[in-house]
């Protein structure tokens, strides 16, 4: 009697996690936006654009045409190209460095 008690409680454990698996994939569908489809080009520009950093705003820019061949440093956005996608910063530590 015992070992078929312990074998319809772990049947029921069984059925319990599908369920539970299968109202949590529910969910996900359900409250997923992403419909199967890439944004498009001009769609992607307009956020980026959208949530560029502002002026006045401290960002890590990655420094790329200096001899300091790609390093980091921390500076503040002076302005935002939106045509580019580009910024002009000033590096928080140097301050006669501006970079674009």
């Amino acid at each position: 009697a015992a070992t078929q008690s312990s074998s319809s409680a772990s049947g029921g454990m069984k059925a319990l996690s599908a369920a539970a698996d299968q109202l949590l994939a529910d969910y996900v569908r359900s409250s997923s936006k992403f419909d199967g489809h890439a944004l498009s080009p001009a769609r992607r520009k307009w956020k980026r654009r959208k949530f560029a950093a502002n002026q006045g705003d401290q960002v890590a820019a990655k420094v790329t045409r200096t001899d300091e061949n790609g390093s980091w440093i921390l500076a503040y956005v002076l302005r935002f190209y939106p045509e580019s996608e580009t910024y002009d910063v000033q590096d928080e530590d140097d301050t006669s460095k501006l970079i674009r």
